[in-house]
């Protein structure tokens, strides 16, 4: 479950982990497993963030995440594959070897079947992963406006 606080509250109690968001970006802290109804939980407050259009770039602390339950795992697939708006950059930061391996497939299953390329950076702290997530944002603004949009 996770605790959500910040300046745009998300939700309601979901305890254990917390999500905050600040304009485009939402931050995750994962603490101890991540269960169904947290996936849940993390689907709908990033639906939320995401129905206001535009990016929307996630910060995911995985330092104290402790594993992924099936499905959990299973439910993140299917909410990649079905989802009508996509996320525009993760960077996520903390995991364990295990954790990576675990993520990395579950990821490269929703690019397959969703048939779109969610851009994920595994990075060794926040500073690192904060340094990607601006390149990402500099890098869509420039292809956009090379697109004229």
């Amino acid at each position: 479950m996770f605790v959500v606080a910040s300046a745009a509250m998300m939700g309601a109690d979901l305890a254990g982990h917390t999500l905050t968001r600040d304009g485009d970006l939402v931050r995750v802290v994962f603490r101890g497993p991540l269960t169904l109804a947290d996936a849940e939980g993390l689907r709908v407050r990033v639906n939320e963030a995401l129905a206001g259009g535009g990016h929307c770039y996630l910060l995911i602390d995985m330092r104290a995440l402790t594993e992924m339950q099936a499905d959990a795992r299973r439910a993140i697939g299917e909410w990649g594959r079905t989802a009508d708006r996509h996320i525009s950059g993760a960077a996520i930061y903390g995991a364990s070897f295990a954790l990576r391996v675990l993520t990395t497939l579950m990821l490269n299953a929703v690019r397959v079947l969703a048939r779109q390329d969610l851009v994920v950076h595994f990075a060794r702290d926040e500073a690192a992963s904060l340094a990607w997530l601006a390149w990402r944002r500099q890098q869509l603004a420039r292809d956009e406006a090379a697109r004229g949009g």
